[in-house]
């Protein structure tokens, strides 16, 4: 492994927890060549595999003030219901530890996200970037409509007790822990079949 993968990017124990989750997920053995942080987050990291493979790991925030963060949990209980999608709009999820406190899940890799695209680039591919997001988070409803129990389902597993603003917010869970992936310009993301009744209002 290299020098910064060896830092405080991945503590060793991370590491062995990581190489252990990818083994049973791929059923290969798996090393970690390097591991670097992304976006200057200490708690998001981008695993090198070699072959040009890679991975991102989340992990568990620190408590603050003596209040529980249940982020993790939450982020957690969102990628497993969102792997069911057929199309997928968010990374899908590989493998977690939620004991150890790591979530490993697929490296969309470097891109504008549609902030940048908004800020900086050009009206045409601003217009371009943020249809593709609404016709991503479209898809994410209509699919998402009548799965609320399989939501609720996951969130009394990973986080019984993190509170809900009201029983409306456990279908919109998903867009308010995924906003960024759903931001990321996602191959084939544009092209999602969205039904006639979803017609957002650019």
């Amino acid at each position: 492994m290299t020098e910064s993968a060896a830092g405080p990017a991945l503590p060793p124990a991370e590491r062995q927890a990581a190489e252990a989750l990818l083994a049973d997920a791929w059923g290969e053995r798996t090393e970690i060549r390097a591991a670097e942080a992304i976006w200057d987050r200490s708690h998001v990291v981008r695993l090198h595999l070699g072959a040009d493979r890679s991975v991102v790991l989340k992990r568990r925030g620190e408590q603050k003030d003596g209040v529980q963060d249940w982020s993790f949990e939450i982020e957690l209980a969102a990628l497993e219901y969102l792997n069911a999608m057929p199309v997928p709009v968010a990374p899908r999820l590989l493998a977690a530890d939620p004991d150890v406190g790591i979530l490993l899940m697929e490296d969309l890799g470097p891109g504008a996200s549609l902030a940048d695209s908004l800020l900086t680039g050009q009206r045409g591919q601003a217009e371009a970037d943020l249809i593709a997001y609404a016709r991503a988070l479209g898809s994410l409803h209509a699919w998402s409509t009548h799965r609320s129990d399989e939501l609720a389902e996951l969130r009394a597993r990973y986080a019984p007790r993190a509170m809900m603003l009201d029983d409306r917010l456990s279908l919109r869970w998903p867009d308010t822990v995924i906003p960024d992936y759903l931001a990321l310009a996602r191959p084939g993301s544009a092209s999602v079949e969205v039904p006639d009744w979803w017609h957002p209002k650019l």
